[in-house]
């Protein structure tokens, strides 16, 4: 009788941390699903909003291509350049 009584002690307190587990997921899925609403909601409404301009230093130069070039090298001759000093 005694193991009986256990038994049954031993399978409620299993049912208990069972149900203790089942509800500590519940409350991490519903955390995670409020974060994940919140950021939808955060996302939609900041597509709504117009933000503005990114504010700059200073204003960009119109020979921005040329400037590029300079930095990585000199230019490379014109194809067209090229191809007549071959023939010469």
């Amino acid at each position: 009788m005694l193991r009986l009584m256990q038994m049954q002690q031993s399978m409620e307190t299993r049912k208990q941390s069972l149900t203790e587990q089942l509800l500590k997921e519940r409350e991490e899925f519903n955390k995670d699903l409020k974060t994940r609403l919140d950021v939808s909601a955060k996302l939609v409404n900041a597509e709504n909003q117009f933000q503005g301009e990114i504010p700059l230093d200073k204003a960009t130069p119109q020979n921005i291509l040329d400037q590029v070039g300079d930095y990585f090298g000199p230019k490379k001759p014109d194809a067209k350049a090229v191809a007549t000093a071959e023939k010469k």
